[in-house]
Parts: structure tokens; C-alpha cells; sequence
């Protein structure tokens, strides 16, 4: 197949199952094929200002995923994070391919083309993964790794400039998101940092129809209430 469109499908396939309530070990062992996958892609292309550091820190190594485990989602519901700290949880999906596409080779250029954007959608997910790992768990393992991702989705969304909207949704998620870690562990500068940035972000979308595009109007509501906090954090959980 494909190896472009089999990432695409191995992303929508853990998109689908992290909303669906089944096992997240399921949709992280999916993501961690879609990410080598986008790692093979990138060395195979030359995108190595975006191949190294970030996306390889980001790879779990298979010994590591087998002996770690994730939680059944059975009790998985979208809820802000504690203290009122609203917290993005929706994973992306990827335009689903033609049946030509999925047969064909993809031309090095459109290659090259798809794989910033596609790099974004499968970090990013991932470290939605990692997050609501964390969240339920409180294990620190999954509260780093959603770090390390988020960080490493924003370097890819931010490459071509964030014009369309996927980069800017992902953008404007990941920023709120890497504020509620900072706040998880405790700092404080980098809280507000963040949210400094959410705000610049928020009123830089321009109108509210424009917002309503990429985000529901509940995450707007959240994206904006968090934004209202900037530089109210004195404490938090880690301090």
C-alpha cells in the first residue's frame, strides 16, 4: 500500500478508536506505526529540519510499549481537566483517500506536500493519547510524552507557515493543552506563557465564524476561559 495513505488510515483507525471508547493501547500501538511511518517518510524526502530532534524523541520504542499499559476508555468522557482548566480532547481525522490512492505511488512532490500536515495530525493525536492517559491515570510517563508531542506537532504545524486551518486549529489546541501540563507540574511562568500566547492566538482567528470553522463553540468557550487567566496562576497541583 500506499505508505502515505496508510498512515492517513492508521491515523483515522485511532481517531475511531479513541472516540470510541475502546482500548487506547489499540490506538497507541496505531499512532506509533503512523509516526515511524511519517519518520520513514521524512528521512526518505529530506525533511530533516523537521525529522530530527522532535519526531524521533517522540518515537516509543516497541520494548517500552509492551510493558506499558493503558487503561480501558470505558470511563473515558470529555471533561475539562480539574480546577476548571479546560483541556482540547478531540482527535483529527484526515481526509480519507480514493480508491486510486490507495493503489498509486505518490509523487515525491506530493510527498513533500502532505507530510507537514500529516506529521502535525499523527503528533498531535498522539499526545491527545498521551494526555488523557495522564489524566486519568496521573501517570507521569504519559503526562511527558503528551508534552514532548504537542511541542514536536507545533514545530510541524508552524513549518509552512499555519495558513490552513488544521495547522491553525492544532496551533491554538496544543498551546492550550502544553498550559495545563505546565500547570500540572507546577510551572508557572510557563503557564502563563501559554496562555499568553492562546490569547494572542484567539484574537489573531479573526472573527467568531471563522473560529467556528475549525473549533465547536464549547472549545472556543474553553480555549477563550482559559485565555481570561492570563497571568492569574500564583500556584498550582506540583507547587
Amino acid at each position: 500500500m500506499n505508505p502515505l495513505v496508510e498512515t492517513l488510515l492508521l491515523n483515522n483507525e485511532a481517531a475511531t478508536l479513541f472516540h470510541s471508547n475502546q482500548c487506547l493501547s489499540r490506538a497507541a500501538d496505531a499512532y506509533q506505526k503512523s509516526l515511524c511511518n511519517v519518520q520513514s517518510l521524512l528521512r526518505g524526502h529530506h525533511h530533516t529540519a523537521l525529522m530530527d530532534p522532535p519526531l524521533h524523541s517522540t518515537l516509543v520504542s516497541p520494548e517500552r510499549c509492551s510493558h506499558y499499559s493503558f487503561p480501558n476508555a470505558s470511563s473515558m468522557t470529555p471533561s475539562p481537566a480539574r480546577d476548571n482548566f479546560y483541556l482540547f480532547q478531540r482527535a483529527l481525522y484526515l481526509n480519507a483517500p480514493s480508491a486510486a490512492d490507495v493503489s498509486s505511488p505518490s509523487s515525491p512532490q506530493a510527498i513533500c506536500q502532505a507530510l507537514p500536515i500529516l506529521g502535525s495530525v499523527v503528533l498531535f493525536n498522539s499526545a491527545i493519547l498521551y494526555h488523557k492517559n495522564a489524566v486519568l491515570t496521573g501517570e507521569s510517563f504519559s503526562l511527558d510524552k503528551a508534552q514532548q508531542l504537542y511541542k514536536a506537532s507545533l514545530q510541524f504545524a508552524t513549518s509552512q507557515g499555519a495558513t490552513n486551518p488544521t495547522d491553525w486549529l492544532i496551533t491554538i489546541a496544543a498551546s492550550n493543552n502544553l498550559a495545563q501540563i505546565a500547570y500540572e507540574k507546577g510551572l508557572i511562568d510557563e503557564v502563563n506563557e501559554r496562555l499568553d500566547d492562546l490569547s494572542f492566538l484567539m484574537s489573531r482567528g479573526g472573527s467568531l465564524e471563522r473560529l467556528q470553522g475549525i473549533f465547536t463553540v464549547a472549545e472556543i468557550e474553553g480555549f477563550l476561559s482559559n485565555a481570561a487567566m492570563t497571568g492569574g496562576f500564583k500556584s498550582s497541583p506540583a507547587a
